[in-house]
């Protein structure tokens, strides 16, 4: 999975390089041949080549580009950690993530907030956006840790 990863990853990065015309194509005959090779040697399981496909799909739709390099750190590490630990060590993995990201904070606000400190009144502009002027308005107050 991991060898399948930079693979890709290096077929990504060359058809940024290139014109659009070809990088099209390069990227669509370099990832067949290289899915087809693999499964014929039976190094991967093809249902390890659709993981790792939607993978790399879904890693596209990251609006910032510079969170790639954090994405592939985090996906190789869970690789890592699944293959030689198992199910336990993703849990707590995890885990171990969502406790960093509660810890961290935003110009003095919680990242996850108002979600881990449950203000039920500023959940009304968190997942759906209101009115702007009254966004800009609210108060918000968060206490000094």
């Amino acid at each position: 999975m991991f060898i399948l990863l930079i693979l890709l990853r290096i077929i990504l990065d060359t058809s940024v390089r290139l014109s659009k015309g070809i990088s099209m194509t390069i990227s669509l005959v370099g990832s067949l041949l290289i899915g087809q090779t693999a499964i014929q040697a039976k190094l991967v399981h093809p249902v390890g080549i659709i993981v790792v496909g939607t993978t790399v799909i879904l890693s596209m739709v990251l609006g910032n580009k510079g969170l790639s390099g954090a994405l592939f750190t985090l996906r190789t590490t869970a690789i890592f950690i699944g293959h030689f630990v198992g199910i336990m060590g993703l849990i707590v993995m995890g885990t171990a993530l969502f406790i960093f990201i509660t810890s961290l904070k935003s110009v003095g606000v919680p990242y996850l907030s108002p979600y881990v400190s449950l203000r039920i009144k500023e959940l009304k502009d968190s997942l759906f956006r209101g009115d702007i002027k009254t966004l800009i308005n609210s108060q918000h107050c968060y206490p000094e840790e």
